[in-house]
């Protein structure tokens, strides 16, 4: 099993640069066989795939634990071949994990904004793009980035290549972040490039389909609680250098802290067991629930390990050459995902629609009775 601690040299001497990708890390993961772990063993003559799979959530929380924007980049790979395991054809899912096997690093870029929204018209030569998306994580390093793309009958999927990709130019003037800037998400205009129909991944609208969708947050999440894993690290090897941790009061945040990553620790272990198991057992409104419920809870998990650590180590932790700015930074930064409210609300619609339902059933007994 991967261990980011393991490899520490190279996820510390990554760039803070928001225009530099973090290649060193990923050739890492590349030479690890991270970036091929999940691919079905059908298209593999690797052993080891399955298992690994299994253990998807485990294996981002280390890459989170490493470094979070190299985690961003990781999950979006991740997700893109699991995207294309679910809707590809046989043809599509044999050529493109050919193309990961040979070290074409992927990603999932779905963010635009409404004036400039991306989509795939039909002329007179075929299939062409027309609009932009932002915040495109790995910029150009991406070579078989997957986008979505609005058509008359919906949002559709579709893999590009890298002689399309050598027609796009990086624009970084949306992309100026305090904090995870090695992610290089800059915003990357499409138009006139043509597409063909074999590129199409599933039907019109399969990117919104349940419960893949919104299981998303849960494999975000787990990057997210690696990244509060290290920052509650720095704490205690700061206190620990310092001779502080006899302190009663570095004792109690030191305890809280342990309190906060044991109950991220649970949280990953109910998550992968659903992941194993429950996918053909729960309900799609079930599942959707608990990614809800996992993404408000991490962030809850993280805000408070920042403001904990941030305690402990006291001003030094906000000095640039301390290793807590840049980890509690970048994890501030990748928590500010879209429609927490909105999240948190859907998670009260589905406890009340489950109480109606218990009390439903009560009725029914009494009445029987």
């Amino acid at each position: 099993m991967f261990k980011a601690k393991r490899h520490k040299e190279i996820f510390n001497q990554l760039s803070d640069d928001s225009r530099k990708f973090p290649a060193s890390a990923i050739s890492l993961l590349k030479e690890k066989g991270l970036m091929t772990a999940t691919i079905p063993t059908e298209f593999s003559s690797v052993k080891s795939v399955k298992s690994e799979k299994l253990r998807m959530l485990q294996l981002l929380f280390e890459v989170g634990r490493g470094d979070l924007s190299v985690g961003r980049i990781y999950e979006g790979h991740l997700n893109a071949l699991l995207l294309i395991e679910i809707y590809g054809s046989t043809s599509q899912k044999e050529h493109l994990f050919r193309d990961a096997f040979d070290d074409k690093v992927f990603g999932v870029w779905n963010t635009e904004r409404p004036f400039e929204g991306l989509q795939l018209i039909k002329d007179s030569e075929g299939l062409i793009l027309k609009g932009a998306k932002t915040f495109c994580s790995g910029a150009l390093n991406i070579e078989r980035p997957l986008i979505t793309a609005r058509t008359a009958e919906g949002t559709q999927m579709l893999v590009l290549n890298n002689q399309q990709m050598r027609k796009i130019k990086e624009d970084w003037s949306l992309w100026n972040p305090m904090g995870m800037k090695a992610s290089t998400s800059c915003r990357l205009d499409f138009s006139g490039i043509k597409v063909d129909k074999d590129q199409l991944l599933g039907k019109a609208d399969d990117y919104y389909r349940e419960p893949y969708f919104s299981w998303g947050a849960v494999r975000f999440s787990a990057v997210q609680l690696g990244g509060a894993k290290t920052v509650s690290e720095v704490a205690m090897a700061h206190l620990t250098k310092y001779n502080r941790t006899s302190d009663p009061y570095q004792k109690m945040r030191l305890g809280q802290l342990a309190i906060l990553q044991e109950t991220a620790s649970l949280w990953l272990s109910r998550a992968e067991d659903l992941q194993a198991n429950g996918f053909e057992i729960y309900e799609n409104e079930f599942r959707s629930n608990f990614s809800n419920m996992m993404r408000l809870v991490t962030s809850e998990i993280c805000l408070n390990t920042i403001e904990l650590s941030e305690k402990c180590v006291g001003i030094q932790g906000m000095m640039e050459n301390h290793p807590l700015e840049k980890a509690s930074r970048d994890l501030r930064v990748y928590l500010k995902q879209a429609g927490p409210d909105e999240a948190l609300t859907r998670v009260g619609k589905y406890a009340t629609q489950q109480h109606n339902k218990t009390n439903e059933q009560i009725d029914k007994l009494r009445r029987v009775k």
